[in-house]
């Protein structure tokens, strides 16, 4: 069987699952991704920044009314790598699948 080609960035859960919310919605802000996905600040904050620093997601940091706000979303370079590492995962799945 193929071995998944897989880069590093995406063995973390958590950043699986922001990937997968940031796909679905498109933009977020961080009080949205925190709260759909139950993460604490330190950890969604974390993980935001090794997306952001691997070129996955953008973000832009601006002010409503006196408050900060951050809104993220996946670049097209992301959404590459994001969908390229489904598909492998889809296609490893469905050869297990056939095995049985």
């Amino acid at each position: 069987m193929k071995k998944l080609n897989r880069e590093k960035i995406f063995d973390s859960s958590a950043r699986l699952r922001i990937l997968t919310f940031l796909a679905l919605k498109g933009k977020a802000n961080f009080s949205e991704i925190k709260n759909a996905l139950n993460l604490t600040d330190g950890n969604l904050s974390t993980h935001l920044q090794k997306l952001e620093e691997a070129g996955i997601i953008k973000s832009e940091k601006r002010f409503v009314g006196k408050r900060p706000q951050t809104t993220y979303w996946l670049t097209e370079e992301g959404r590459v790598r994001f969908e390229s590492y489904l598909s492998e995962l889809e296609s490893m799945i469905k050869k297990l699948k056939e095995k049985r």
